[in-house]
Protein backbone atom coordinates (compact mmCIF):
# COMPACT_ATOMS: atom_id res chain seq x y z
CA UNK A 1 0.00 0.00 0.00
CA UNK A 2 1.29 3.22 -0.90
CA UNK A 3 1.31 5.97 1.46
CA UNK A 4 0.25 9.10 0.76
CA UNK A 5 1.45 12.39 2.66
CA UNK A 6 -1.54 14.85 4.02
CA UNK A 7 0.15 17.48 1.86
CA UNK A 8 -0.59 15.66 -0.80
CA UNK A 9 -4.01 14.64 0.09
CA UNK A 10 -5.09 18.31 0.64
CA UNK A 11 -3.86 19.23 -2.49
CA UNK A 12 -5.90 16.62 -4.83
CA UNK A 13 -8.71 18.02 -2.40
CA UNK A 14 -8.38 21.48 -3.42
CA UNK A 15 -7.74 20.50 -6.92
CA UNK A 16 -11.29 18.42 -7.57
CA UNK A 17 -13.31 21.33 -5.44
CA UNK A 18 -11.89 23.52 -8.40
CA UNK A 19 -12.60 21.40 -10.96
CA UNK A 20 -15.94 20.24 -9.54
CA UNK A 21 -16.74 24.10 -8.82
CA UNK A 22 -15.78 25.28 -12.49
CA UNK A 23 -18.21 22.36 -14.09
CA UNK A 24 -20.70 23.77 -12.15
CA UNK A 25 -20.77 27.24 -12.87
CA UNK A 26 -20.59 25.81 -16.23
CA UNK A 27 -23.58 23.96 -15.24
CA UNK A 28 -25.69 27.46 -14.19
CA UNK A 29 -24.16 29.59 -17.58
CA UNK A 30 -26.73 28.14 -19.79
CA UNK A 31 -30.63 28.14 -18.43
CA UNK A 32 -33.23 26.47 -20.54
CA UNK A 33 -36.05 29.50 -20.43
CA UNK A 34 -39.72 28.74 -21.91
CA UNK A 35 -41.02 32.22 -23.23
CA UNK A 36 -44.90 32.20 -23.69
CA UNK A 37 -46.26 35.28 -26.13
CA UNK A 38 -49.55 34.35 -26.03
CA UNK A 39 -51.03 37.47 -28.39
CA UNK A 40 -49.30 36.34 -30.74
CA UNK A 41 -50.11 32.67 -30.66
CA UNK A 42 -46.65 32.15 -30.63
CA UNK A 43 -44.94 28.46 -29.64
CA UNK A 44 -43.04 28.17 -26.46
CA UNK A 45 -39.47 28.43 -27.34
CA UNK A 46 -36.77 26.75 -25.57
CA UNK A 47 -33.80 29.29 -25.39
CA UNK A 48 -29.83 28.89 -23.99
CA UNK A 49 -28.63 32.07 -22.44
CA UNK A 50 -26.26 32.88 -19.89
CA UNK A 51 -28.10 36.34 -18.87
CA UNK A 52 -28.45 36.78 -15.31
CA UNK A 53 -31.72 38.33 -14.81
CA UNK A 54 -35.02 38.31 -16.60
CA UNK A 55 -34.76 41.94 -18.18
CA UNK A 56 -30.85 40.95 -19.59
CA UNK A 57 -32.39 37.79 -21.07
CA UNK A 58 -35.50 39.60 -22.44
CA UNK A 59 -33.46 42.10 -24.04
CA UNK A 60 -30.69 39.31 -25.62
CA UNK A 61 -33.34 37.58 -27.73
CA UNK A 62 -35.01 40.91 -28.79
CA UNK A 63 -38.45 40.69 -26.52
CA UNK A 64 -40.15 44.43 -26.17
CA UNK A 65 -42.07 45.22 -23.63
CA UNK A 66 -45.21 47.82 -23.66
CA UNK A 67 -47.53 49.49 -21.52
CA UNK A 68 -49.83 47.29 -20.20
CA UNK A 69 -48.08 44.02 -20.85
CA UNK A 70 -47.63 41.74 -17.71
CA UNK A 71 -45.18 39.23 -17.10
CA UNK A 72 -45.67 36.69 -14.85
CA UNK A 73 -42.24 37.36 -13.24
CA UNK A 74 -40.45 40.17 -11.97
CA UNK A 75 -37.95 41.82 -14.79
CA UNK A 76 -34.95 41.53 -11.67
CA UNK A 77 -35.63 37.66 -10.98
CA UNK A 78 -32.49 35.78 -11.84
CA UNK A 79 -32.73 33.05 -14.85
CA UNK A 80 -33.50 29.71 -13.36
CA UNK A 81 -32.84 26.41 -15.05
CA UNK A 82 -36.09 25.05 -16.75
CA UNK A 83 -38.05 29.31 -15.83
CA UNK A 84 -41.08 29.56 -17.61
CA UNK A 85 -41.84 33.21 -18.67
CA UNK A 86 -45.36 34.43 -20.12
CA UNK A 87 -46.26 37.34 -21.35
CA UNK A 88 -50.11 38.78 -21.17
CA UNK A 89 -49.58 41.52 -23.85
CA UNK A 90 -51.69 44.67 -23.59
CA UNK A 91 -54.29 46.18 -26.06
CA UNK A 92 -55.42 49.43 -27.42
CA UNK A 93 -58.07 50.71 -26.03
CA UNK A 94 -60.88 53.45 -27.65
CA UNK A 95 -62.84 55.48 -25.54
CA UNK A 96 -65.06 58.25 -25.93
CA UNK A 97 -63.79 61.05 -23.65
CA UNK A 98 -67.08 63.98 -23.75
CA UNK A 99 -67.40 62.65 -27.17
CA UNK A 100 -64.16 62.56 -28.60
CA UNK A 101 -62.00 59.18 -29.44
CA UNK A 102 -58.93 58.53 -27.66
CA UNK A 103 -56.98 55.62 -27.68
CA UNK A 104 -55.42 54.29 -24.62
CA UNK A 105 -53.82 50.81 -23.47
CA UNK A 106 -55.02 48.29 -21.13
CA UNK A 107 -54.92 44.91 -20.24
CA UNK A 108 -57.77 41.68 -20.05
CA UNK A 109 -57.09 42.17 -16.25
CA UNK A 110 -58.55 45.55 -15.77
CA UNK A 111 -61.94 47.01 -14.94
CA UNK A 112 -63.43 50.29 -16.15
CA UNK A 113 -63.08 51.58 -12.34
CA UNK A 114 -59.13 51.24 -12.74
CA UNK A 115 -59.13 52.61 -16.25
CA UNK A 116 -60.65 55.78 -14.67
CA UNK A 117 -59.10 56.21 -11.97
CA UNK A 118 -55.54 55.86 -14.23
CA UNK A 119 -56.69 59.09 -16.17
CA UNK A 120 -57.82 60.71 -12.94
CA UNK A 121 -53.93 60.17 -12.19
CA UNK A 122 -52.83 60.73 -15.59
CA UNK A 123 -54.89 63.55 -16.75
CA UNK A 124 -56.12 64.91 -13.16
CA UNK A 125 -59.65 64.60 -15.29
CA UNK A 126 -62.53 62.57 -13.02
CA UNK A 127 -64.43 60.86 -15.70
CA UNK A 128 -68.13 59.56 -15.26
CA UNK A 129 -69.72 55.98 -16.78
CA UNK A 130 -72.91 55.46 -16.84
CA UNK A 131 -72.76 51.58 -15.56
CA UNK A 132 -71.12 49.13 -13.02
CA UNK A 133 -67.81 50.19 -11.92
CA UNK A 134 -66.83 46.60 -11.98
CA UNK A 135 -67.64 46.12 -15.83
CA UNK A 136 -64.50 44.24 -17.44
CA UNK A 137 -62.56 45.35 -20.22
CA UNK A 138 -61.41 43.58 -23.01
CA UNK A 139 -60.11 44.39 -26.85
CA UNK A 140 -63.99 44.73 -27.96
CA UNK A 141 -65.13 46.93 -25.40
CA UNK A 142 -66.69 50.21 -26.10
CA UNK A 143 -67.15 53.11 -23.17
CA UNK A 144 -68.33 56.43 -23.29
CA UNK A 145 -67.34 58.60 -20.55
CA UNK A 146 -67.77 61.80 -19.86
CA UNK A 147 -65.98 64.42 -17.62
CA UNK A 148 -66.78 65.75 -14.22
CA UNK A 149 -65.41 69.34 -12.72
CA UNK A 150 -66.43 71.54 -9.97
CA UNK A 151 -66.10 75.17 -10.38
CA UNK A 152 -66.19 77.58 -7.63
CA UNK A 153 -66.04 81.79 -8.89
CA UNK A 154 -68.10 84.97 -7.64
CA UNK A 155 -70.45 87.08 -9.09
CA UNK A 156 -70.47 90.87 -8.57
CA UNK A 157 -73.77 92.44 -8.81
CA UNK A 158 -74.26 96.33 -8.06
CA UNK A 159 -77.40 96.96 -6.14
CA UNK A 160 -79.85 99.85 -7.45
CA UNK A 161 -79.81 103.10 -5.45
CA UNK A 162 -83.03 104.86 -4.81
CA UNK A 163 -83.15 108.77 -5.70
CA UNK A 164 -85.50 111.14 -3.48
CA UNK A 165 -86.45 114.43 -4.34
CA UNK A 166 -87.21 116.65 -1.78
CA UNK A 167 -89.50 120.16 -2.53
CA UNK A 168 -87.78 123.13 -1.14
CA UNK A 169 -89.48 126.53 -1.02
CA UNK A 170 -85.80 128.03 -0.31
CA UNK A 171 -84.98 127.59 -3.96
CA UNK A 172 -85.82 129.29 -7.23
CA UNK A 173 -89.10 127.39 -8.71
CA UNK A 174 -87.12 124.86 -10.85
CA UNK A 175 -83.82 124.60 -9.84
CA UNK A 176 -82.45 121.19 -9.02
CA UNK A 177 -79.55 120.78 -6.10
CA UNK A 178 -77.99 117.45 -5.61
CA UNK A 179 -77.60 116.79 -1.86
CA UNK A 180 -75.90 113.68 -2.26
CA UNK A 181 -74.66 111.27 -4.62
CA UNK A 182 -76.30 108.19 -5.45
CA UNK A 183 -73.61 105.45 -5.47
CA UNK A 184 -75.07 101.72 -6.03
CA UNK A 185 -74.06 98.85 -3.30
CA UNK A 186 -71.96 96.06 -4.26
CA UNK A 187 -73.39 92.02 -3.89
CA UNK A 188 -70.45 89.21 -4.16
CA UNK A 189 -72.03 85.80 -4.71
CA UNK A 190 -70.18 82.73 -4.68
CA UNK A 191 -71.19 79.52 -6.05
CA UNK A 192 -69.68 76.22 -6.72
CA UNK A 193 -70.85 74.83 -10.90
CA UNK A 194 -70.70 71.41 -11.39
CA UNK A 195 -69.97 70.51 -15.16
CA UNK A 196 -70.41 67.18 -16.48
CA UNK A 197 -69.29 67.05 -20.05
CA UNK A 198 -67.99 70.24 -20.42
CA UNK A 199 -71.71 70.96 -19.33
CA UNK A 200 -73.14 73.08 -16.74
CA UNK A 201 -75.27 70.79 -14.42
CA UNK A 202 -76.44 72.76 -11.46
CA UNK A 203 -74.86 75.71 -9.41
CA UNK A 204 -74.86 75.64 -5.62
CA UNK A 205 -74.52 79.58 -3.92
CA UNK A 206 -71.73 79.24 -1.34
CA UNK A 207 -72.15 83.02 0.42
CA UNK A 208 -73.35 85.91 -0.28
CA UNK A 209 -71.25 88.42 0.81
CA UNK A 210 -72.75 92.33 0.86
CA UNK A 211 -69.35 94.85 0.19
CA UNK A 212 -71.21 97.68 0.18
CA UNK A 213 -74.58 99.46 0.74
CA UNK A 214 -76.11 101.84 -1.63
CA UNK A 215 -76.57 105.29 -1.15
CA UNK A 216 -79.48 107.00 -1.49
CA UNK A 217 -79.25 109.54 -4.64
CA UNK A 218 -80.94 112.56 -3.32
CA UNK A 219 -82.79 116.13 -4.59
CA UNK A 220 -83.25 119.30 -3.72
CA UNK A 221 -86.18 120.86 -5.88
CA UNK A 222 -87.02 124.11 -6.11
CA UNK A 223 -90.55 124.81 -6.00
CA UNK A 224 -93.34 127.71 -5.66
CA UNK A 225 -95.90 128.80 -3.18
CA UNK A 226 -94.69 126.38 -0.77
CA UNK A 227 -94.57 128.09 2.92
CA UNK A 228 -92.22 125.43 3.93
CA UNK A 229 -89.68 122.59 3.05
CA UNK A 230 -91.24 119.07 2.41
CA UNK A 231 -89.90 116.93 4.91
CA UNK A 232 -90.78 113.26 3.73
CA UNK A 233 -88.85 112.18 0.57
CA UNK A 234 -90.84 111.08 -2.49
CA UNK A 235 -89.25 108.59 -4.65
CA UNK A 236 -89.39 109.22 -8.48
CA UNK A 237 -88.33 107.18 -11.18
CA UNK A 238 -85.16 106.64 -12.10
CA UNK A 239 -84.64 108.22 -15.51
CA UNK A 240 -81.58 107.84 -16.93
CA UNK A 241 -79.54 106.12 -13.91
CA UNK A 242 -78.54 102.80 -15.44
CA UNK A 243 -79.21 99.58 -13.69
CA UNK A 244 -75.86 97.51 -13.83
CA UNK A 245 -74.29 94.23 -12.68
CA UNK A 246 -71.46 92.51 -13.53
CA UNK A 247 -71.42 88.95 -15.04
CA UNK A 248 -68.25 87.11 -15.33
CA UNK A 249 -66.08 90.09 -15.63
CA UNK A 250 -68.45 92.34 -17.92
CA UNK A 251 -71.02 94.80 -17.20
CA UNK A 252 -74.79 93.87 -18.38
CA UNK A 253 -77.24 95.86 -18.13
CA UNK A 254 -80.99 95.02 -17.01
CA UNK A 255 -84.57 96.30 -16.50
CA UNK A 256 -85.94 95.71 -13.58
CA UNK A 257 -84.53 93.43 -10.63
CA UNK A 258 -87.07 90.99 -8.30
CA UNK A 259 -86.31 89.34 -4.91
CA UNK A 260 -88.12 86.38 -5.57
CA UNK A 261 -88.35 82.64 -4.12
CA UNK A 262 -87.06 79.94 -6.19
CA UNK A 263 -87.97 76.26 -6.60
CA UNK A 264 -87.14 73.79 -9.33
CA UNK A 265 -88.76 71.40 -11.11
CA UNK A 266 -87.86 69.34 -14.07
CA UNK A 267 -90.00 67.54 -17.00
CA UNK A 268 -90.85 64.22 -15.00
CA UNK A 269 -92.25 66.28 -12.03
CA UNK A 270 -95.16 67.74 -14.27
CA UNK A 271 -96.89 64.79 -14.74
CA UNK A 272 -96.84 63.43 -17.63
CA UNK A 273 -95.60 60.78 -18.85
CA UNK A 274 -92.19 59.95 -20.61
CA UNK A 275 -94.20 58.74 -23.54
CA UNK A 276 -96.65 61.61 -24.07
CA UNK A 277 -95.94 63.94 -26.85
CA UNK A 278 -96.38 66.73 -24.19
CA UNK A 279 -93.83 65.15 -21.84
CA UNK A 280 -91.32 68.29 -21.37
CA UNK A 281 -93.50 70.85 -23.14
CA UNK A 282 -93.77 74.48 -21.85
CA UNK A 283 -96.66 76.86 -22.08
CA UNK A 284 -94.58 78.65 -24.67
CA UNK A 285 -94.31 75.32 -26.51
CA UNK A 286 -91.10 74.71 -26.29
CA UNK A 287 -89.29 71.95 -25.02
CA UNK A 288 -88.28 72.48 -21.41
CA UNK A 289 -84.12 72.53 -21.14
CA UNK A 290 -81.68 74.04 -18.49
CA UNK A 291 -81.86 78.00 -18.79
CA UNK A 292 -85.63 77.80 -18.86
CA UNK A 293 -87.89 78.75 -16.10
CA UNK A 294 -91.45 79.47 -14.92
CA UNK A 295 -93.02 82.30 -13.71
CA UNK A 296 -96.13 84.23 -13.14
CA UNK A 297 -96.96 86.57 -16.49
CA UNK A 298 -98.57 89.02 -14.11
CA UNK A 299 -94.95 89.50 -13.04
CA UNK A 300 -92.66 88.84 -15.46
CA UNK A 301 -93.38 88.30 -19.22
CA UNK A 302 -93.22 85.02 -21.19
CA UNK A 303 -90.53 85.11 -23.49
CA UNK A 304 -88.05 88.14 -21.20
CA UNK A 305 -84.72 87.13 -20.54
CA UNK A 306 -83.62 87.02 -17.28
CA UNK A 307 -80.55 86.69 -15.24
CA UNK A 308 -80.63 84.41 -11.84
CA UNK A 309 -78.63 84.31 -9.32
CA UNK A 310 -77.40 81.22 -8.44
CA UNK A 311 -78.66 79.83 -12.21
CA UNK A 312 -77.64 81.78 -14.70
CA UNK A 313 -78.89 82.94 -17.63
CA UNK A 314 -82.60 81.70 -18.45
CA UNK A 315 -85.87 82.75 -20.02
CA UNK A 316 -89.27 82.91 -18.63
CA UNK A 317 -90.75 80.38 -20.77
CA UNK A 318 -93.03 78.03 -18.41
CA UNK A 319 -95.91 78.74 -16.33
CA UNK A 320 -97.17 76.96 -13.06
CA UNK A 321 -100.13 76.71 -11.05
CA UNK A 322 -98.00 77.17 -7.57
CA UNK A 323 -96.04 80.33 -9.60
CA UNK A 324 -97.66 83.36 -8.62
CA UNK A 325 -96.32 86.37 -7.71
CA UNK A 326 -92.89 86.79 -6.51
CA UNK A 327 -92.22 83.27 -7.22
CA UNK A 328 -89.74 81.61 -10.35
CA UNK A 329 -89.55 77.83 -10.84
CA UNK A 330 -86.07 76.71 -12.08
CA UNK A 331 -86.00 73.68 -14.63
CA UNK A 332 -83.25 71.51 -14.14
CA UNK A 333 -82.17 68.05 -16.31
CA UNK A 334 -82.62 65.38 -12.95
CA UNK A 335 -84.70 64.85 -10.34
CA UNK A 336 -81.69 64.67 -8.13
CA UNK A 337 -80.45 68.07 -9.04
CA UNK A 338 -83.68 69.34 -8.46
CA UNK A 339 -84.27 68.23 -5.05
CA UNK A 340 -80.79 69.33 -4.36
CA UNK A 341 -81.57 73.13 -4.94
CA UNK A 342 -84.91 73.21 -2.96
CA UNK A 343 -85.94 76.19 -2.12
CA UNK A 344 -83.97 79.30 -2.07
CA UNK A 345 -84.25 83.32 -2.27
CA UNK A 346 -82.73 84.69 -4.90
CA UNK A 347 -82.24 87.94 -7.25
CA UNK A 348 -83.67 87.83 -10.62
CA UNK A 349 -82.48 90.79 -13.24
CA UNK A 350 -84.47 91.10 -16.08
CA UNK A 351 -82.31 92.06 -19.10
CA UNK A 352 -84.40 92.17 -21.92
CA UNK A 353 -88.80 92.35 -22.62
CA UNK A 354 -89.94 90.11 -25.05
Amino acid sequence: MVKKSLPFILSLCLVLGFSQFVSGAGANASVSVNVYLEDESLPVVRHKTAAATVAAFLNEIEIVLYEKDILNVSLTDRVRDEMRIKINRGFSLTLSLDGAPVTIRANDGEVIASVIAELKEKTGVQYLYDGLPNAAVNKNSRFELVSERYEIAADIFLIPYEVYVYDIADLPEGEEVIANQGDPGIRQVVYKTRYVGGREISREILSINSISEPQAHVVFRGVSDSPEKTTEPKPEPEGDIDLVLIIDDEEVEYIASFSMSSSAYTAASTGRSSNSQYYGLTATGIIAERGVVAVDPEVIPLGAKLYVEGYGYATAADTGPSIKGAKIDLYYDTLAEAKQYGRQTVMVYMIQLP
